[in-house]
């Protein structure tokens, strides 16, 4: 106001000065003074403020421009930032920030008075990437991250290290296990994730939010996974991912983003080689003509691992044959995004990939060392343990000779702007496909072709509305999921189940401009056919940004999990028993007086969806910078847990089974054992467990200057068995009710040092795994290192090392020489026989050490 008054009184004076008739003076001079508040008032602004994704912890110091102008500024200590005298029109901010991602805003419009408001989000960055990524301005799309716990990687620096292959750095990450029994070191053998050890079902794939190999059987082989289509991925924790995405994931989503569209072009090749014969190489562009935005990417790598035609005799086949490693994949992106006009855009996006791998060498590679073949013999009673030890020890063989993969994504959504409102039609198509080839020697007429293959198709139509201090929007889905399983050997077998699922959600972020407190809402209320059950999956998260430096997250959700689709359409098939007999199939006797008796196969018309509840605590404070800590802590409780045994008719209901063969095994069982000695039950996959996943994660980045920071994460994740009946006890012996789960570690942490001097780049990593892990090992540890080195104006050379020291490097699976697994109350003597050190798993090793040249260069 001082401004203006002594502004005004300048332009009094000058009047003055024009020595006019007084009259015309005082009127001039009134003029004058008026006009200033009028032309001020024209001009609009531009506020806002930069945070952590992750954290929503606010970001000081990072750099701030409206594209194609002279506008640029800096955030204040609470992360804020202010551009005034903006002319009316719609822009589009970039972030900079050190430590973090660069980001483009989608556009802001800014009109003729009053600021335009915006909240832009970033992700951290483990150096100095260059592929963009786009933030939304609104706070209900920047800040959604921050209502979740989250993990994120960037493709780019996973592509310069030699890592094109996501499936190998998401198992790194807190929480995220290979969900496989038996981990092998080869460099292209099968990975299906486990987030929390809450199971392979309960995690779910998806690309841009949209499901891909959604209900599988065996769940999604992360062996494809091509990291050229994509700009990060994202893995979303609990409930958080499954109601922000409207996924069905009790343990978490990992999503993977196409890379954006830029306002200007730019362009990016890379190529690769390294250990193993391994080579990789890609190109990427994107940018924008006129109305047309597109992004354009495409990638191919190859690898040959320790084995290359390798002939190698097979003492569990008793035959020799060629062992070979080698692994090709491919990738492309298509996107066009299309301006129809000023409040009309579609976007298409094209993503197809492909994996090929020889299994002889990526899997098969289990060893019978002679300590353990030696115990086995002698408890076997062999006349000669030390001669039948000679003659079994060695490699087992005897697996599939190939598997290939092949994806399949297309996506169309279309945007309008309708006042206040954002109409969005998005419709999507995803094809997910498994081939593998089985041939068993020295019996190649057990030739066998197995073929996985499930087809999405789905639409989302939502309307958002933008307020000054919430965002609402509500919405509905449709998932239609089609699968295909088939046999092709001499028994050939096929099935084609499906399923489809409804939803209608609804939305709102409550955001008070002069309030620190953001909360966040979601609903869905879905049906799904797979069950034939409907359920609301509600979560509500509050966000406090208490002030500068400091924010406190709590949230509470739902959600569920639908059976596989291997499960679906599973018919009654009555036992003996129902047939009113007590002999079974071979002679023997099928009852028991004095428990469980089975009348037949589970049909799936009694499954009911599994049902988590979880609750999270959050507290993240920024020292200074990009230096940050966050501490976050879940416990999730999942009820009507799915597993195969036998469950009685009073738990699973009798849906699906004609009461004749009810009463027939109930009268029979009466006349044979007495009334009121047994009960009755059906076998098969069924609703019987209750699961308990608590943790902690504490991570975050201390940066000691400019050029030198660490960043850190421990992660402690306990996953116990809380109910389950005896007879699942009885047939899993590593099931223990109050004990973690087998395969999932307690405790992981990883710490990296990451330093530059002068132009020189280099990260040293150090990974720790406790015991009870995937591969049977005792807690270990390895390290990783990389340097990266500018070349010229636009290029970087990267030299990576895997494995630096070679701990646990081993190609085989050491059968017998695995840390034992404890067994439950129910395991009888012989269950401690068959393997030497009470009954030790196969242990196996990690890759050996390995080396990666790599050379980006961009324009």
């Amino acid at each position: 106001m001082e401004l203006k008054l002594r502004s005004a009184t300048s332009r009094i004076r000058n009047c003055l000065k024009l020595r006019l008739p007084v009259l015309a003076v005082l009127a001039t001079a009134l003029l004058c003074a008026l006009a200033l508040p009028a032309r001020a008032q024209t001009g609009s602004s531009i506020a806002g403020i930069v945070v952590d994704a992750a954290s929503g912890l606010a970001l000081s110091g990072a750099t701030v421009r409206i594209l194609d102008t002279s506008h640029r500024t800096a955030t204040d200590a609470h992360g804020a930032f202010h551009f005034s005298g903006i002319a009316p029109g719609t822009y589009r901010l970039e972030v900079r920030c050190l430590g973090y991602q660069p980001a483009l805003s989608t556009p802001v419009t800014v009109g003729t008075r009053g600021a335009a408001r915006t909240t832009l989000a970033v992700q951290r960055a483990t150096g100095d990437l260059h592929v963009i990524a786009v933030t939304s301005t609104r706070s209900s799309s920047s800040l959604q991250q921050s209502s979740v716990i989250t993990a994120t990687l960037d493709t780019e620096t996973l592509e310069a290290i030699g890592v094109v292959r996501a499936g190998d750095a998401l198992r790194t990450l807190p929480g995220v296990n290979n969900g496989i029994n038996g981990d092998t070191a080869a460099l292209g053998d099968d990975i299906d994730l486990n987030i929390r050890g809450i199971g392979q079902p309960e995690t779910v794939a998806a690309i841009d939010g949209h499901p891909i190999g959604y209900g599988i059987k065996g769940g999604y082989n992360y062996q494809l996974s091509p990291v050229f289509p994509f700009r990060d991925i994202q893995v979303l924790y609990g409930s958080g991912g499954s109601n922000i995405l409207g996924v069905n994931a009790i343990g978490g989503v990992v999503n993977f983003h196409t890379l954006d569209t830029t306002p200007n072009a730019h362009a990016s090749f890379t190529q690769g080689f390294g250990s193993f014969e391994r080579l990789a190489s890609s190109v990427a562009a994107t940018g924008t003509d006129g109305k047309l935005g597109y992004a354009l990417a495409y990638g191919v790598s190859g690898l040959d691992g320790p084995f290359r035609n390798a002939t190698f005799y097979q003492a569990g086949a008793q035959a020799s044959y060629v062992d070979d490693s080698s692994v090709t994949s491919r990738a492309a992106l298509i996107k066009f995004s299309y301006a129809l006009d000023a409040k009309t855009n579609a976007t298409f996006t094209d993503v197809n990939s492909s994996y090929w791998e020889d299994k002889t060498g990526n899997g098969d590679g289990d060893y019978l060392p002679y300590a353990t073949a030696l115990a086995r013999c002698e408890a076997q009673g062999s006349a000669s343990p030390q001669e039948c030890a000679a003659q079994t020890t060695g490699w087992q063989g005897s697996g599939a000779a190939w598997q290939g993969f092949n994806f399949g994504y297309q996506d169309l959504d279309v945007t309008h702007r309708a006042g206040a409102g954002t109409i969005a039609l998005d419709g999507f198509t995803t094809l997910y496909d498994d081939t593998q080839y089985r041939l068993n020697l020295p019996t190649p007429a057990k030739a066998k072709t197995t073929v996985s293959r499930v087809q999405s198709s789905g639409t989302i139509l939502d309307d958002d509305f933008s307020g000054t201090d919430n965002d609402f929007t509500f919405g509905y889905s449709y998932l239609n999921n089609a699968y295909v399983y088939q046999a092709i050997s001499s028994s050939p077998s096929y099935s084609s189940p499906f399923t489809n699922e409804t939803a209608f959600f609804v939305r709102d972020v409550y955001q008070p401009h002069h309030s620190t407190l953001t909360t966040f809402f979601n609903l869905w209320a879905k049906h799904a056919s797979a069950t034939n059950s409907s359920y609301l999956d509600p979560r509500i998260s509050l966000l406090d940004r208490v002030n500068s430096r400091d924010v406190v997250r709590a949230a509470i959700g739902a959600t569920t999990t639908e059976p596989t689709s291997d499960n679906i359409d599973v018919p009654f098939t009555p036992s003996a028993l129902a047939l009113g007999t007590l002999q079974g199939a071979g002679g023997g006797t099928s009852y028991v007086c004095s428990g469980q008796n089975s009348i037949g196969t589970a049909p799936s018309t009694d499954l009911k969806p599994e049902r988590g509840v979880d609750e999270e605590l959050a507290y993240g404070h920024t020292w200074s910078g990009d230096s940050i800590t966050q501490l976050q802590l879940y416990n999730v409780n999942v009820y009507d847990k799915l597993y195969s045994t036998i469950a009685p008719l009073s738990q699973t209901g009798t849906g699906g089974i004609n009461p004749t063969y009810i009463t027939t095994a109930d009268s029979l069982l009466t006349t044979t054992c007495g009334a009121g000695n047994y009960t009755l039950g059906v076998t098969g996959t069924v609703n019987v467990g209750t699961l308990q996943a608590r943790g902690a994660d504490l991570s975050g980045r201390w940066r000691m200057n400019r050029r030198i920071y660490v960043d850190y994460d421990w992660a402690l994740t306990s996953s116990v068995l809380k109910n389950a009946p005896q007879q699942l006890l009885e047939s899993n012996l590593t099931d223990v009710i109050g004990s973690q789960i087998k395969g999932v570690p307690l405790h992981t942490a990883n710490v990296a040092l990451d330093g530059t001097i002068g132009l020189v780049d280099t990260r040293y990593t150090v990974y720790t795994v406790s015991s009870n892990n995937t591969k049977n090992l005792p807690a270990y540890n390895y390290s990783n290192v990389q340097v990266s080195a500018p070349v010229g104006q636009r290029g970087t050379f990267t030299v990576a090392v895997f494995n630096l020291f070679n701990q646990w490097a081993n190609i085989a699976g050491l059968i017998g020489e695995g840390v034992p697994a404890p067994l439950n109350a129910y395991a009888p003597a012989s269950a401690y026989v068959p393997l030497i050190g009470s009954a030790a798993t196969e242990q196996f090793g990690l890759p050996y050490r390995s080396i990666y040249f790599s050379f980006q260069f961009r324009r």
